[in-house]
């Protein structure tokens, strides 16, 4: 079986990484314990996350003619991602995030955008023949924005599914970190898929992993034909087993260079790819 072909379209970021034992107050400064400068950005992480699972994925993206933007290109590479479609701006530097993460694992942080402010609907039109060719593409957005609803909670973001998909999608997503996901299909209700537990070093990249590892598990499921007559049941299994793989995420630091192989994970969850 050829592996499954996914486009990413979005975000390259140069993660700048603080540890430290609390998050300072305003007008603070609190000493950090390491420092560490990563690949990232949301996009860039999923087609990673997705590429070490064993995926075909090409990543539409935008940098600066800078060495971050050089750097970042070289890692994907290195990481079995296609960096064909990835522009050059002449414009504006590479995008960054600022993220300071506390002894328990938590994070914050500050993104400038830079170069990925380019990336536009022109973009996509530019791409289209590697778009349509996708069995899928990852470009997801904030359900709290869609629906113009607060989303803390379960309860919250079902009833944000069932208010998004009124809009037109089949099938909605809804991400809560440690508390897992929320599914909205063809089901009167949205259900809910608890997250798995994990010893906790860094959660940075760890929603990305879950994105790309879905996108992945989603595909495979689909090309192996086992469940063709549910697609709820190939989603909620690709759910329960992206929720799996993010969890091994959360236990290094990191995003892009916390996500393990699949190699490592046959060794953890040998049956995750049957």
């Amino acid at each position: 079986m050829s592996p499954p072909k996914i486009v990413v379209f979005g975000t390259i970021i140069q993660d700048l990484i603080s540890y430290t034992e609390r998050f300072p107050r305003p007008g603070e400064t609190v000493r950090g314990t390491e420092f560490l400068s990563a690949r990232g950005g949301k996009s860039a992480n999923q087609a990673v996350a997705a590429a070490r699972l064993g995926a075909q994925v090409t990543l539409i993206a935008k940098v600066g003619d800078d060495i971050l933007g050089e750097e970042n290109i070289k890692g994907l590479q290195e990481s079995g991602v296609n960096v064909d479609r990835i522009e050059k701006s002449s414009n504006k530097p590479t995008g960054t995030a600022l993220i300071t993460v506390n002894a328990v694992g938590e994070h914050i942080m500050v993104v400038s955008l830079g170069a990925n402010l380019e990336l536009d609907e022109s973009s996509a039109v530019r791409h289209a023949d590697v778009l349509s060719g996708a069995d899928v593409v990852i470009a997801q957005a904030r359900a709290a924005v869609i629906s113009r609803m607060v989303v803390n909670d379960v309860d919250g973001a079902k009833t944000a599914a069932a208010v998004i998909q009124r809009m037109g999608p089949r099938n909605v997503i809804i991400t809560l970190g440690a508390d897992g996901c929320v599914f909205k299909g063809s089901d009167e209700s949205a259900s809910h898929i608890p997250g798995t537990p994990s010893e906790v070093v860094d959660t940075t990249g760890a929603g990305d992993c879950f994105c790309g590892s879905l996108a992945f598990f989603i595909a495979h499921n689909r090309r192996r034909g086992v469940y063709s007559s549910c697609d709820d049941c190939c989603i909620r299994d690709a759910l329960k087993k992206a929720a799996t793989i993010a969890s091994l995420s959360v236990t290094r630091k990191g995003a892009q260079n916390s996500f393990w192989t699949r190699d490592e994970i046959l060794q953890r969850y040998p049956d995750v790819f049957k």
